[in-house]
């Protein structure tokens, strides 16, 4: 069986690699290379589309295009538009989205970012669009009595207290804050008995004389030692003239 060259039209046997004729290379060696190059095209296709893919699955994640991320970029739409307008000056640090959930219409759970301003780092969170807690004034609250107790007492003396306030008027209009002010100091296993602490009574001096601003306070020490508890707790109004006095509280 003989085939025809492509390119001087003799004929030339099956299988022939060249035309006896003419010495061009045969039209059926050329199909099988055009092949041969195709398989070896083919791969690297794949491998563009993947890659392709790959980058579209990323972008969209990553701009919550998913309509599963539907909830949670409604929330940072919210948490962005917020502190844009609040807090102009504010740096992103963190972003936190529930992006699992499958209510298209808002997350399961609050999402939240963490901001950075004034040195103060703080929350804002939101849920189905809107905004739920705005962290910053606690923060910047907290950070006003820290200053005054753990900065001017507790950290110069070397003395490790757990502190915590608790704001009976609103904190969040008022600042510098000066309204009702509950402290709860907390220790662990320093000393033997509270006296041996030996700076309670100077803390109770210290105190009455940086806190005239605040409307009233009350002060709750919790001291365990070697898993003994004591407590004490004195307000703006008690009065004590000596380190007896102010012992004789503690149950």
């Amino acid at each position: 069986m003989k085939n025809k060259c492509q390119n001087c039209g003799k004929k030339i046997e099956a299988g022939a690699k060249f035309c006896a004729y003419c010495g061009k290379r045969s039209c059926a060696v050329n199909i099988v290379a055009a092949l041969s190059s195709n398989r070896k095209k083919r791969p690297l296709c794949c491998f563009g589309i993947i890659a392709v893919f790959v980058i579209l699955i990323v972008v969209f994640n990553a701009n919550m295009l998913f309509p599963w991320q539907y909830g949670a970029r409604l929330n940072k739409q919210a948490i962005l538009g917020y502190a844009s307008e609040n807090y102009p000056d504010a740096k992103v640090l963190e972003q936190h989205y529930n992006t699992l959930t499958f209510n298209l219409l808002k997350s399961a759970s609050d999402d939240y970012i963490i901001f950075k301003q004034d040195s103060l780092e703080f929350g804002i969170f939101a849920r189905g669009g809107k905004i739920t807690i705005d962290d910053y004034p606690r923060i910047r609250a907290n950070a006003q009595f820290d200053k005054i107790i753990q900065d001017g007492f507790f950290k110069p003396r070397g003395i490790d207290v757990q502190t915590q306030y608790h704001f009976s008027d609103d904190y969040y209009k008022l600042y510098p804050y000066t309204g009702g002010l509950g402290v709860t100091l907390r220790i662990y296993d320093q000393g033997s008995t509270p006296q041996e602490l030996g700076w309670i009574y100077n803390f109770y001096k210290y105190w009455r004389d940086n806190a005239t601003f605040l409307k009233s306070y009350s002060i709750s020490i919790e001291i365990v030692i070697n898993q003994d508890y004591h407590e004490i707790m004195y307000n703006d109004t008690d009065i004590f003239f000596s380190e007896d006095e102010l012992y004789g509280l503690f149950k």
